[in-house]
């Protein structure tokens, strides 16, 4: 049987991972972002040669109407889920009400001493270190799940925009060579 220790190690090497898996979406979210300004600017500066017409006009709109999906759905990604959170916590009944391992926990006290007091309370029993992490772990997971399902949604929004300005921007050159044969 792995000792308290034993398996807190393994639930901080967890908690890393899933620490490691925030920092991936959020980069890889700023990046999509940054991507899809380039192809804005470049689209920009083709748009004055755009000539107005059914086909063109619905994937100018279409293509408008997706990057500011992406954008929603890339936001959604970085920033973070905010809750309402009480008032300064007490312990119940011998049992920890908060997390003071989370942004969310620590800010719910009103002065760093409370907050020293409070954790070093919980570091003194070791099932409340043991659950403390756990629901932390947990916490992430579930911010996790949320930022990928976001930036799934908005990966594929960026290919979608990507493709209408690309075939927005060959109308404008076919239109061209049709013009001048």
């Amino acid at each position: 049987m792995k000792t308290s220790g034993e398996k807190l190690s393994v639930l901080l090497r967890i908690l890393d991972v899933e620490q490691s898996n925030l920092q991936r979406s959020d980069s890889k979210a700023t990046a999509l972002l940054s991507t899809l300004g380039v192809f804005m600017v470049f689209f920009i500066v083709h748009f004055d040669k755009i000539t107005i017409n059914s086909i063109s006009l619905t994937l100018v709109v279409f293509y408008f109407i997706t990057s500011l999906l992406t954008i929603f759905c890339l936001l959604m990604v970085i920033s973070p889920k905010m809750v309402k959170v009480p008032e300064e916590p007490q312990e119940k009944d011998g049992k920890f009400t908060i997390n003071p391992t989370f942004f969310g926990g620590i800010s719910r006290f009103r002065t760093p001493g409370n907050y020293a007091r409070y954790l070093e309370d919980v570091a003194e029993d070791d099932h409340a270190v043991y659950t403390m992490f756990s629901k932390q772990l947990f916490a992430i997971s579930k911010i996790n799940m949320r930022k990928n399902r976001w930036l799934k949604r908005g990966m594929n929004s960026f290919i979608a925009a990507i493709s209408f300005e690309l075939f927005s921007i060959i109308t404008v050159y076919v239109d061209f060579a049709f013009s001048k044969a």
